[in-house]
């Protein structure tokens, strides 16, 4: 529903989750990110400069993000009180 809309709000569709890890991308960076890392220096260095470290943890967060059975599995429990 738009805010300021004169029209009845429509029921909410059924919800869909999403599913990253079923995209082109994510299988490509998951099967290829390694690789990437490795001959960037050689390949790519000259033409786009040098690796930014940084990227790894981009990619990391990249391929957790959603994956809730892998965020259970690292994360500390959270204690109340």
């Amino acid at each position: 529903m738009l805010i300021g809309h004169n029209s009845t709000p429509e029921a909410c569709p059924v919800y869909r989750p999403r599913r990253p890890h079923l995209t082109p991308f994510y299988q490509c960076v998951q099967d290829h990110y390694e690789t990437l890392e490795q001959v960037y220096p050689e390949r790519f260095a000259k033409r786009y400069g040098f690796w930014r470290p940084y990227l790894k943890q981009i990619m990391v967060h990249y391929l957790e993000c959603g994956d809730f059975v892998e965020l259970s599995e690292t994360q500390e429990p959270v204690m109340a009180g």
